[in-house]
């Protein structure tokens, strides 16, 4: 499980807000918010690394039953729903994600190759 945490991913494409959809976007799970999830979340907290959006937080949850670590073990990729955090996210807290961001479409969550 840690080797996939690790992992660079990629969105590349997806439906919903084009201006974050429009050109891949590179993440990495950012390893100090992951572990703040309540029991029983599954979601990926992520920042962008590469891309349009650098800098900035996403939560990614499954569009599907599988749960997220599964299907990325299983299948190299998730289908996922795409939530952008609000700016200004130096020292957040899990509360704060799940009350400061939007859904903005969905896409597949890849490992970068």
């Amino acid at each position: 499980m840690e080797d996939v945490l690790a992992s660079r991913f990629v969105l590349d494409g997806g439906d919903g807000d084009q201006s974050f959809f429009g050109s891949p976007q590179i993440l990495q799970v950012e390893p100090s918010l992951q572990n703040a999830r309540p029991d029983g979340v599954d979601a990926f907290v992520m920042r962008v690394s590469e891309g349009t959006r650098k800098g900035r937080l996403v939560v990614l949850t499954p569009r599907t039953l599988i749960p997220l670590m599964e299907s990325i073990q299983l299948y190299e990729m998730a289908s996922v729903i795409v939530h952008l955090q609000s700016e200004g996210t130096a020292g957040i807290e899990y509360d704060d994600i799940s009350s400061n961001r939007r859904a903005i479409g969905m896409s597949f969550l890849q490992i970068a190759r």
